[in-house]
């Protein structure tokens, strides 16, 4: 569990495309990746490494541990290798960790690290631990869908970004609510919906704009979604309800239009009486 406050910036070092044995050898490799050889049946296995500095939250008094939760840009993922590089003069003597990980078939699919770069920056996170402080909202790390920037406005003090997702996600999407946009917590300013999209849209303070990658937005960014945790939970409650208050509904149907049944069965006999 996250709470959508980004602690690094972090970078791709080392992109590699593998291959598991779970789909045929016709599938396609996400674009954006190199591509690994093999035979026989197999799907997309990226292995990559991100780079980012000895310090703060990642300083050696909180060491990184091997199946560690870590977000990047949003997505959790399980730290696989941990490495240690000591400063160098591009580093500016400053050490650093090299940080392994390891995507599988739907979440290559369900984000967009598909289409990440080597050298591109990444936002980190590390996972909360019990009695941290929830300075955004709980962020679980599991990405809902991709969603594109449509708009980047700056205003006199902050900037409005708008972006838009199918229309189908609207329930999810409630004014003043929270959302994480690659690992950011945000809170939604502005909902409409024309067509078949579900426009959205949230206001950045100038220090989250310089201190965040959203900075470098533009129109038609691809960015990872994930609705706020709490209200999901709501909602699956709500439509559980629903449904149940639903089935109570028909069955009591049910019982009036048997107990109906029963009455004129006794009516019909009495006048043949």
């Amino acid at each position: 569990m996250f709470t959508g406050l980004i602690q690094a910036i972090g970078k791709i070092q080392t992109l590699k495309t593998l291959r598991s044995p779970l789909r045929s050898p016709s599938s396609s490799i996400p674009s954006g990746t190199s591509s690994g050889t093999s035979s026989g049946i197999s799907a997309p296995f990226l292995n990559y490494e991100v780079i980012v500095f000895e310090e703060g939250p990642f300083s050696e008094d909180l060491p990184i541990m091997l199946g560690e939760s870590i977000s990047l840009m949003g997505v959790c993922q399980s730290v696989t290798s941990v490495k240690k590089i000591h400063g160098s003069k591009n580093s500016g003597g400053r050490t650093q960790l090299l940080l392994s990980f390891e995507a599988g078939e739907q979440t290559l699919k369900k984000t967009t690290l598909a289409n990440w770069k080597v050298g591109q920056e990444v936002h980190i996170e590390r996972a909360l631990r019990a009695g941290d402080r929830v300075g955004g909202h709980f962020v679980s790390g599991h990405i809902a869908l991709v969603g594109e920037v449509i708009k980047v406005q700056k205003l006199s003090l902050d900037w409005a970004i708008s972006f838009q997702i199918p229309v189908s996600y609207k329930e999810k999407v409630i004014s003043e609510g929270s959302i994480a946009i690659d690992g950011v917590s945000y809170t939604i300013s502005e909902v409409q919906y024309i067509g078949r999209k579900c426009l959205f849209s949230i206001n950045v303070l100038p220090l989250t704009y310089e201190k965040t990658l959203i900075k470098l937005y533009r129109r038609g960014t691809k960015v990872n979604i994930e609705f706020d945790f709490l209200n999901t939970l709501n909602t699956l409650n709500t439509m559980t309800k629903m449904q149940e208050e639903k089935g109570h509904s028909f069955q009591n149907l049910k019982d009036k239009i048997q107990d109906w049944t029963e009455i004129s069965q006794q009516i019909s006999y009495i006048r043949r009486e």
